[in-house]
C-alpha cells in the first residue's frame, strides 16, 4: 500500500500518513477517510502528520480540490495537518493555503518528519 495510516503516539493525539512511492487519489482519499475513522475513535483533538516527501503525487486531477475535499470531511477533533513536503507539495501546499484562509491556521508546512515532531510538540493538544 502507498500510504500507511497509523497512531503515532499511545495518546492517540497523531495519527500518521506515510507516503511511499506512486500513490493514486483514490489511494489518497482512502487514506483521508481511514484517518477520519481513526480520529472518531476518540474524543479529544487529533493532528495528522503526513509525511508526504516520499510519496510521487499523481500528475493529474485537482489536487487542490481534492484535498479541500479531504478537509472538509474531517471530524470536529481535528486539530492540526502537519505535511512534511517535497518541491511540488510545497507548492500546491502554499497555494491551498493562500485560497483557504479558514484552513490556513491548521495547515503547517514542513521540510522533515523532525521539524513536524518540533511543531508537534509545540502544539497545546500534543504537551500533555
Amino acid at each position: 500500500m502507498p500510504i500507511t495510516i497509523y497512531w503515532d503516539n499511545p495518546q492517540k493525539t497523531i495519527i500518521r500518513l506515510d507516503f511511499q512511492g506512486s500513490y493514486n487519489w483514490n489511494d489518497f482519499v482512502e487514506a483521508t477517510k481511514a484517518a477520519t475513522r481513526l480520529m472518531l475513535e476518540v474524543a479529544h483533538p487529533v493532528s495528522i502528520l503526513a509525511n508526504m516527501r516520499p510519496g510521487n503525487m499523481p500528475k493529474n486531477g485537482n489536487a487542490i480540490a481534492i484535498g479541500r475535499s479531504a478537509i472538509q470531511r474531517m471530524p470536529a477533533n481535528f486539530d492540526l495537518l502537519i505535511l512534511v513536503t517535497n518541491p511540488l507539495v510545497e507548492v500546491l501546499g502554499n497555494a491551498f493555503r493562500h485560497l483557504d484562509r479558514e484552513f490556513r491556521e491548521k495547515m503547517i508546512l514542513v521540510k522533515s518528519v523532525e521539524e513536524a515532531y518540533e511543531v508537534l510538540a509545540q502544539s497545546p493538544a500534543n504537551s500533555g
